[in-house]
C-alpha cells in the first residue's frame, strides 16, 4: 500500500511530500527503493517532511534531522 500511495503522490510531481513511516512493514529491498525515490525527489529540488523510526533511512536521505523525545 505504501508503494502505491507514494507512486500516486509522485505522479503529480509535487513540490513537497509529507511521509509518515513510508517504509514500515516493507522488506529491506522495498525500503531501499522507497529511500531512493525520496533521495531522487530531494535531489530534483523537492522537499520531504519525513516521520520515521528508521534511523538508517533518515540518515540516508535527510539534510536536516529533528528528534523529538
Amino acid at each position: 500500500v505504501q508503494r502505491l500511495c507514494l507512486a500516486r503522490a509522485l505522479a503529480v510531481e509535487p513540490d513537497t511530500l509529507l511521509l509518515d513511516e513510508p517504509t514500515s512493514a516493507l522488506d529491506g529491498a522495498s525500503a531501499e527503493v522507497i529511500g531512493a525515490l525520496i533521495a531522487d525527489h530531494v535531489s530534483a529540488g523537492g522537499t520531504v517532511v519525513l516521520v520515521s523510526h528508521d534511523h538508517g533511512l533518515i540518515k540516508s536521505v535527510a539534510a536536516q534531522v529533528l528528534v523529538l523525545e
